[in-house]
């Protein structure tokens, strides 16, 4: 028995109010299962996959995503975050991605395209470092004798390629934190997104690299994309239209 009857109202057994919990859980689920389909119904998608480059502001995708969630709340987002050729690598993994990348690599055929708010880079080292020290005119020298922390690629698209490389003397890490991390500790220099070196170099913990032949900071272009075959839906359109307002930066 979930009632006791027998006084003036019904009340709650002792069953009851241990069940009360999981039945209101239930109830809630059921709701949610009637707005979704209610949703798909009205052609929402189900979900919406993000692939987003590591070097995107996860704070920037953040803000975007919660925005998406108070517009969409029925449609649940899977997000990656990837590196290099492994965007496009996850992007093909799900049928109807939306992707974001902020490199240089080239974007495979087949896709539709779609300009977001460039992403600004610097150039950074650690105030130790010889490059954060010496005069412009010789940093072309210093940075041929100092190693240069890289972004690899998991993938295999870009094989025997390689990004904004100046100096012969190379570490590579698949990770942007490692990165930051190598940099910091005076191990080499390396291009970092601004969002993520700000404070550093407010805080004097990084440097500019000043050289001619690299600027002090550099705007990187950004793009979303999904494949043209698949017509993104209004969920996918507002984000998409979102990113193109907002940036990642």
């Amino acid at each position: 028995d979930l009632f006791d009857r027998s006084g003036h109202k019904p009340a709650l057994t002792a069953a009851g109010r241990a069940l009360l919990h999981d039945i209101r859980a239930i109830v809630a689920r059921a709701d949610d299962l009637h707005a979704r389909a209610r949703a798909v119904a009205a052609g929402v998608e189900a979900e919406i996959v993000l692939v987003a480059d590591a070097v995107c502001s996860p704070d920037a995708l953040a803000r975007t995503l919660a925005a998406f969630q108070g517009a969409y709340p029925t449609v649940p987002v899977r997000l990656h975050v990837e590196t290099l050729g492994m965007l496009f690598e996850r992007a093909l993994q799900h049928p109807g991605a939306l992707g974001v990348i902020a490199t240089m690599i080239d974007l495979p055929d087949g896709l539709a395209r779609y300009a977001l708010p460039p992403l600004r880079m610097h150039a950074v080292a650690a105030p130790s470092h010889a490059l954060a020290q010496c005069a412009p005119e010789d940093a072309p020298d210093a940075m041929q004798n100092s190693v240069q922390i890289v972004l690899s690629d998991r993938s295999k698209r870009t094989i025997g390629r390689d990004f904004a490389v100046f100096s012969p003397r190379t570490w590579r890490v698949d990770d942007l934190a490692a990165k930051r991390a190598l940099i910091l500790h005076g191990v080499g220099w390396g291009a970092l997104p601004a969002w993520m070196v700000q404070d550093d170099l407010a805080r004097g913990r990084l440097a500019i690299v000043r050289a001619p032949s690299l600027p002090e900071s550099d705007d990187m272009s950004v793009q979303a994309f999904h494949d043209a075959g698949h017509r993104p839906g209004p969920a996918a359109s507002w984000l998409i239209n979102a990113l193109q307002r907002d940036g990642v930066g």
